[in-house]
């Protein structure tokens, strides 16, 4: 061998027919170098390669009919990268990727045919970051989306035909951000909604055919905040509504073909107030009510068709008043009534087709006043009545067709006066008359 062959040993090569060609190799110290190679018809192409220390350099390689080209590639200490990759007819396409320490790097991935798109992806001390991903034909598409410290980010996330959009989520430390949320055909649709600490917030939800929609919704520390919510075809509509400490606050509520119709109703401390209540068919209506300390105040009240009305009532202390009142068909009529400490006191009193009609009545102390009376058709009739102390004064009496009249009597510590008296059709009439000490003048 000549001396220039000894110092150069990478020399043209060409073995045909089983085809090798190579134009450049050299093979130092178990290290390899070649320039170009090809071997064909179970092709492979190489224009550069080189192995040194364990470590591969590759500038472009091309296997065909099974396909793989590469442009470049680095195999360095158990260090992958790859600037151009491509794997056809079971497709596989990279632009550049990265596996260095355990991380691993992808700016352009592409597999077809079951299908995945990445644009960037990076994977780094169990952290993921992925900007565009798309997998098709069992559908997801991804934008950006960041897995960190068991912490995830998405900006926009699709899976379609059993649909779920996601503009913005934010997984971190167990708190869930949501900026908008679609699922459809079950449908769900939220455009911002926050779990923190067991406290939920929602602006905008609608669950579609089961019907629900809330527009602010706020659950913390058990208390429960609404501004709208619509419940429909079982049918529930409330516009704010307010549950803090076991009291609960609701301005508007609508309850639908079973009908309650709240407009304001609070409930503290066992206290209750409602400014307007509608039960519909079986028919109740309240202006205003207030419950506080077993106290019970009505303003406007309403049941018909069993019909009661009245106007203001308050019940304290076992005391009840009643500025007006209505029972009919069964008929009764109070427009003023009281009662306190075991007294009454009516102004006036109706009760019709059993006829009973006073205008004042006061029971007080086991005394008893009235200031007119009828009873009809078993006729009575009293102008003035008072009985104390066992004492009974009558201005004027009459019961007619058993007939009776007296204008005035009185009966005071078993003494007896009459000024007018008359008794007919048995007849007796007396003028004057006083019984006094066992002594009689007529």
């Amino acid at each position: 061998m000549s001396e220039a062959s000894k110092c150069n040993p990478a020399i043209p090569s060409a073995l045909t027919n089983d085809d090798l060609y190579v134009q450049r190799a050299a093979l130092t110290n178990d290290d390899l170098y070649i320039q170009k190679a090809a071997l064909k018809n179970d092709d492979l192409y190489i224009q550069r390669a080189t192995l040194t220390n364990d470590d591969l350099y590759i500038q472009r390689a091309a296997l065909t009919n099974d396909d793989l080209y590469i442009q470049r590639a680095a195999l360095t200490n158990d260090d992958l990268y790859i600037q151009r990759a491509a794997l056809t007819n079971d497709d596989l396409y990279i632009q550049r990727a990265a596996l260095t320490n355990d991380e691993l790097y992808v700016q352009r991935a592409a597999l077809t045919n079951d299908d995945l798109y990445v644009q960037r992806a990076a994977l780094t001390n169990d952290d993921l970051y992925i900007q565009k991903a798309a997998l098709t034909n069992d559908d997801l598409y991804i934008q950006r989306a960041a897995l960190t410290n068991d912490d995830l980010y998405i900006q926009r996330a699709a899976l379609t035909n059993d649909d779920l959009y996601i503009q913005r989520a934010a997984l971190t430390n167990d708190d869930l951000y949501i900026q908008r949320a679609a699922l459809t055909n079950d449908d769900l649709y939220v455009q911002r909604a926050a779990l923190t600490n067991d406290d939920l917030y929602i602006q905008r939800a609608a669950l579609t055919n089961d019907d629900l929609y809330i527009q602010r919704a706020a659950l913390t520390n058990d208390d429960l905040y609404i501004q709208r919510a619509a419940l429909t075809n079982d049918d529930l509509y409330i516009q704010r509504a307010v549950l803090t400490n076991d009291d609960l606050y609701v301005q508007r509520a609508a309850l639908t073909n079973d009908d309650l119709y709240i407009q304001r109703a609070a409930l503290t401390n066992d206290d209750l107030y409602m400014q307007r209540a509608g039960f519909t068919n079986d028919d109740l209506y309240i202006q205003r009510a207030v419950l506080t300390n077993d106290d019970l105040y009505i303003q406007r009240a309403a049941l018909t068709n069993d019909d009661l009305y009245i106007q203001r009532a308050a019940l304290t202390n076992d005391d009840l008043y009643i500025q007006r009142a209505a029972l009919t068909n069964d008929d009764l009529y109070v427009q003023r009534a009281a009662l306190t400490n075991d007294d009454l006191y009516i102004q006036r009193a109706a009760l019709t087709n059993d006829d009973l009609y006073i205008q004042r009545a006061a029971l007080t102390n086991d005394d008893l006043y009235i200031q007119r009376a009828a009873l009809m058709n078993d006729d009575l009739y009293i102008q003035r009545a008072a009985l104390t102390n066992d004492d009974l004064y009558i201005q004027r009496a009459a019961l007619t067709n058993d007939d009776l009249y007296i204008q005035k009597a009185a009966l005071t510590n078993d003494d007896l006066y009459v000024q007018r008296a008359a008794l007919t059709n048995d007849d007796l009439y007396i003028q004057k008359a006083a019984l006094k000490n066992d002594d009689l003048y007529v």
